[in-house]
């Protein structure tokens, strides 16, 4: 009885359990009707999504190709690559009109990369030496490169002057039909083939390929993944755009990839170039003196000015004949430059001052770099201090203070045949009259008599007296200093030449673009005054609305200096023609050049060169008409 009733009481929870949950439903079935119904009514429930929009009809994967709706396609992902690289190498698969392309990029730790590079280096000499004691020489060669090259790496990254990336590279075909695929497929194949690379379709993988090649970040191939170091792997970036070309400026050259014009615009601003400073290296012969004629020529014809700083006396006959001011520097010439000169400065707020403080410190690095080179020994803090200080004094004396008004002053007097009648600029210091007040000074006897072959009636004594040299409105000014000998004689005056420049031709009329070119800068890189003032002019020229434009043929000498490679921090182009063997190894470290990039500088041809400017990379060449080609080129073999 007792057994009965339990389960009598059980069957009973049991059936009270079931209705529950049979009320339980009902009501949830009727919660879901009523949301239904809602939803039913509600509009914006009846508004296609994202994946509605973009999804297709339907996918149909085959072992080799894939039919999405009514197109076909097939991946392929690449295995083999070239030995050696060039920017641009992937342009034409850019310019192949029925692919995609995706690139995945994997970065390497140090540690893991010189393991796995080890291991591979134990595997390679391993093989080697089976094969020189079996007689194998079929492949020893290419054994022995192999490890050599990947021991060169693994010391590259040991040094921290590499890295290693994994690389996946996936392309897409596509096609209107299994027809067009086929043949689609068959001329990106040689395409790729002539250009060293081996591509496989994902057979039985194409939906994987598929998946790798959409923008979502996911790779499904990366056991297919090859080993790139940094300069390769830059060279999968600039591929999407080799094609470099402002949207106004001068015509330089053509694009050696695609044969299009490279239109060039220095002054063209952020976000497309942070400063107009342009920065030319190249071997003798290059063509880099026939580059910068031709960029200043072009350039004249939208109003840009410029003044050629130059060391050989080449740039005469093109200034000579467009009607330029040409201004030849050497002992007992005419003309006279002061370095004392100094104009109007401007700060960050547009305020108009004399910055005297940064003027004594140029003409102290002047002065100082001749004691020290005649005396050779530095200078001692007290002198130092003493001809800062008689600098000072020079431009006080006269009245000249930070208020712009102190530079003129009121006068009816007449000056050289020449009466001025109202307000005229003050006579500046000369070296003389500097020389002279140092003298009185304790201490500076001795300065004063070291000074004396620069002052006038000296050897030097070009740089004594008033300027005397009217720049006048020309588009096209060469200071030649050519017919200075001396070495350092002419270091001395390129620097007096490029400050009395600024002064007098960049800080005048902020509005109007100009150019100032230093060729053969590495001079300024042998003492520490010139390259310092370099450096700061540098840093200095985007305000003025000015490209300082370095050219030099010994890159060693140039960026072997700290001032060198802050000048080339500071230059957002830099054009590359031909390199000599000596140079390739530094250029290449500073500019992070791929092996590819490294051949072309080696091989290059006349004219032809490595642009870089801003993010962009290409290669030109230089081309010039007949016509420019009279009175620009420096080869008597090209002039009429």
């Amino acid at each position: 009885m007792k057994f009965s009733l339990f389960k009598k009481r059980d069957t009973e929870k049991a059936d009270e359990q079931a209705l529950q949950k049979d009320n339980n439903l009902k009501k949830k079935k009727q919660k879901t009707e009523k949301q239904k119904e809602n939803n039913f009514h509600d509009p914006f429930n009846h508004v296609s999504d994202i994946k509605q929009i973009i999804a297709s009809d339907g996918i149909y994967v085959d072992r080799n190709y894939m039919q999405i709706n009514d197109k076909y396609v097939r991946i392929y992902y690449f295995t083999d690559y070239p030995a050696s690289v060039n920017i641009g190498w992937l342009e034409d698969l850019k310019l192949f009109s029925n692919a995609n392309i995706s690139i995945h990029v994997y970065p390497e730790t140090n540690a893991n990369a010189v393991k796995r590079l080890t291991t591979k280096i134990t595997q390679l000499q391993s093989q080697l030496m089976l094969d020189e004691e079996e007689g194998n020489i079929a492949e020893l060669g290419i054994l022995q490169r192999a490890s050599e090259s990947l021991e060169a790496l693994r010391e590259n990254i040991q040094m921290n002057r590499d890295k290693l990336f994994y690389v996946t590279i996936v392309i897409a075909v596509y096609g209107d039909s299994l027809a067009e695929l086929e043949h689609n497929s068959k001329t990106l194949e040689e395409v790729l083939a002539s250009k060293s690379i081996k591509a496989r379709s994902a057979i039985f993988r194409q939906e994987q390929g598929f998946k790798s090649l959409v923008p979502t970040a996911e790779n499904y191939l990366a056991d297919s993944s090859r080993n790139f170091n940094v300069g390769a792997a830059i060279s999968l970036f600039p591929f999407a755009s080799p094609e470099y070309s402002h949207r106004q400026g001068i015509p330089v050259g053509i694009n050696l990839f695609t044969g299009s014009p490279v239109i060039f615009d220095p002054f063209i601003g952020p976000p497309v170039l942070p400063n107009a400073n342009i920065a030319v290296f190249a071997q003798a012969g290059a063509g880099k003196s026939f580059m910068m004629k031709l960029l200043a020529l072009r350039s004249a014809l939208l109003g840009v000015r410029t003044v050629f700083i130059d060391p050989e006396g080449e740039y005469k006959p093109v200034v000579d004949r467009v009607g330029g001011v040409h201004i030849k520097l050497e002992p007992n010439c005419k003309h006279i430059i002061n370095p004392f000169d100094i104009e109007v400065d401007v700060d960050d707020e547009g305020i108009e001052f004399i910055d005297l403080l940064q003027k004594a410190n140029e003409i102290k690095g002047l002065v100082s770099m001749i004691i020290e080179k005649i005396s050779k020994t530095p200078l001692t803090a007290y002198e130092l201090s003493l001809i800062e200080e008689t600098i000072l004094e020079e431009y006080r004396a006269r009245g000249i203070t930070r208020n712009p008004e102190s530079l003129y002053e009121q006068s009816t007097q007449e000056i050289d045949g020449k009466y001025y009648i109202g307000t005229r600029q003050k006579q500046m210091p000369t070296l003389s009259s500097f020389t002279k007040r140092l003298s009185e000074k304790p201490g500076g006897e001795k300065l004063a008599q070291i000074l004396k072959p620069y002052l006038k009636g000296g050897t030097m004594g070009l740089f004594d007296g008033q300027s005397n040299v009217d720049l006048k409105d020309a588009l096209l000014i060469s200071f030649d200093v050519s017919g200075i000998m001396d070495e350092f004689l002419k270091t001395y005056a390129l620097y007096v030449v490029t400050n009395w420049v600024w002064e007098k031709f960049v800080k005048k009329n902020i509005k109007q673009k100009k150019f100032v070119i230093v060729d053969e800068a590495w001079m300024f890189m042998k003492y520490e005054h010139t390259a310092n003032f370099l450096e700061n002019l540098a840093r200095r020229a985007r305000k003025r609305n000015t490209s300082l434009t370095i050219a030099s043929q010994s890159f060693m000498e140039f960026a072997n200096s700290q001032q060198g490679r802050a000048v080339l921090t500071n230059a957002a182009t830099v054009f590359l023609l031909r390199q000599s063997p000596t140079d390739i190894d530094a250029v290449q470290e500073v500019f992070h050049l791929s092996k590819g990039e490294r051949e072309f500088l080696l091989s290059s041809g006349i004219g032809e060169a490595l642009l870089k400017a801003g993010r962009n990379s290409t290669v030109i060449k230089v081309v010039a008409s007949d016509y420019e080609k009279e009175f620009i080129s420096t080869n008597p073999n090209e002039q009429t």
